[in-house]
C-alpha cells in the first residue's frame, strides 16, 4: 500500500515559530500515523510493491523540475497524505501538489544525491543532501 509509504513524511528540524509549531506538528505526525496503521498492514519488506514505492519517491525527488512532476507526486502520495518540510505543513494530496509545483517553479535547479534508506514496520526513513538554487533568493 502506498499510504503505507508516502502518506508520511517528517523532516525533522526545528520549524519556525519555536516549541508550539514542533509540538502541533508531532501531534500530527502521531493522528497521521495512527491513521496509516488503521489502514492496514505495511508494504512486506522486499517486496517487489516496497521496492517500486521507494524507487518513485526517489525518481519524483530527484528531478524536482520535470515536466510530469505534478502527476508523479500524485503518484507517490496518497490523497489524504500529511506532509511537513519544516517551512510548511499540508495536508492532502490536492494541496501537496500545489504546493510542491509552486516550489518547484521558483527552482533554478535542484539535485538531490539520496544517502541511505532505512525502513521497519512500514516506516521509511530516506536520508539525502540536495543541493536546491532558487531564482530569486539571494542571487540564486
Amino acid at each position: 500500500m502506498i499510504a503505507a509509504l508516502a502518506g508520511l513524511f517528517l523532516f525533522g528540524a526545528c520549524a519556525s515559530g519555536g516549541r508550539q509549531n514542533v509540538e502541533r506538528s508531532w501531534m500530527e505526525y502521531r493522528e497521521k500515523l495512527a491513521d496509516l496503521q488503521a489502514a492496514g498492514p505495511p508494504l512486506a519488506s522486499g517486496s517487489a510493491g516496497e521496492r517500486e514505492a521507494v524507487a518513485r519517491f526517489q525518481a519524483l525527488l530527484s528531478d524536482f523540475k520535470a515536466p510530469g512532476f505534478a502527476a508523479g507526486i500524485r503518484e507517490v502520495y496518497a490523497e489524504d497524505a500529511w506532509f511537513n518540510d519544516t517551512l510548511k505543513t499540508v495536508r492532502g494530496v490536492d494541496a501537496l501538489v500545489e504546493y510542491l509545483t509552486e516550489s518547484a517553479a521558483a527552482v533554478e535547479s535542484c539535485t538531490v544525491e539520496f544517502l541511505d534508506l532505512a525502513a521497519q514496520n512500514g516506516d521509511y526513513y530516506f536520508r539525502w543532501a540536495m543541493d536546491i538554487r532558487f531564482k530569486k533568493i539571494a542571487r540564486g
